[in-house]
């Protein structure tokens, strides 16, 4: 009979399989619009390693969503509490609703972004925050079909609501007395065998290298290319470039502000050594 600890790993695995689901319908709709029929033709011994890759990002950005669960299976694996359980159990449930809608809204924005730009959320996504939030609200609520675009996303979102709900009722959760929170040896290696594989989902790798946004070069087309990775990660890439464009800039002027004191207790160079001179 299965336990508490294995329906929740279960629930987790699932859930991993819906987020996945989620990127490929919408790497499908990014298919769609943006790359030629002719050029899945042209690139075609292409593709097999571009959905490979794809599947590799995607599973990654799965393992970080789980992180979370994973942690609060392994609490319940030590307290052992019905109740503390049931509460931790519609948390997770909750949990996955409110990210997997968020993934969902951050692809279809990393579509927006591309149809402007012919890139992926990068470094430039940031600086629609630095003007004005009213007058962007207003550029896209002129340019753009927002109605629309918002009944797409609230059906898509209560279709999520809908699948997480019989995904929780698929799995056992503790309110059920036939669910056991005792701990055997199957449970035990069921959870170490899950860590392994979120260790390496989290690498994206199981070689010397972890999966890097060279992984989604696969061939000598961009369009290609821009299958491969999702939005969420890079999304995750342009937050790396961020931080490190701003401690590029607080170093310089750090620097320069140490210059300026500098010059302002000793004067200029060619002032300090005429001083010497005299």
């Amino acid at each position: 009979m299965m336990n508490y600890f294995t329906a929740k790993l279960t629930e987790i695995l699932k859930h991993t399989l819906v987020i996945v689901s989620i990127f490929f319908i919408v790497r499908l709709l990014f298919a769609v619009c943006f790359v030629p029929f002719t050029t899945f033709e042209a690139y075609a011994k292409s593709l097999p390693f571009a959905a490979f890759n794809a599947l590799r990002f995607d599973l990654q950005v799965a393992a970080y969503v789980a992180i979370l669960p994973f942690l609060v299976v392994l609490v319940c694996l030590f307290v052992r509490n019905r109740s503390v359980a049931g509460w931790l159990s519609r948390f997770i449930s909750t949990y996955y609703v409110v990210l997997e809608i968020a993934l969902l809204i951050l692809a279809l924005v990393d579509i927006g972004f591309y149809s402007n730009f012919h890139s992926h959320i990068n470094i430039t996504f940031f600086d629609f925050f630095n003007e004005n939030p009213l007058s962007l609200l207003q550029t896209i609520w002129e340019e753009y079909h927002v109605i629309l675009y918002l009944s797409a996303v609230g059906l898509a979102s209560f279709g999520i609501y809908i699948l997480a709900r019989k995904i929780a009722k698929g799995t056992l959760n503790c309110e059920n007395k036939h669910a056991s929170l005792a701990v055997n040896r199957k449970t035990i290696v069921l959870i170490v065998l899950f860590l392994v594989a979120e260790v390496v989902c989290l690498r994206g790798s199981v070689w010397r290298f972890p999966l890097q946004v060279e992984d989604s070069f696969v061939s000598s087309s961009k369009q290609i290319n821009d299958l491969v990775p999702n939005a969420a990660y890079m999304l995750k890439k342009a937050v790396k470039e961020k931080k490190n464009a701003f401690a590029v800039s607080f170093i310089y002027n750090g620097n320069s502000k140490l210059f300026s004191r500098k010059e302002t207790k000793f004067g200029s160079k060619s002032e300090f050594n005429r001083k010497q001179i005299q």
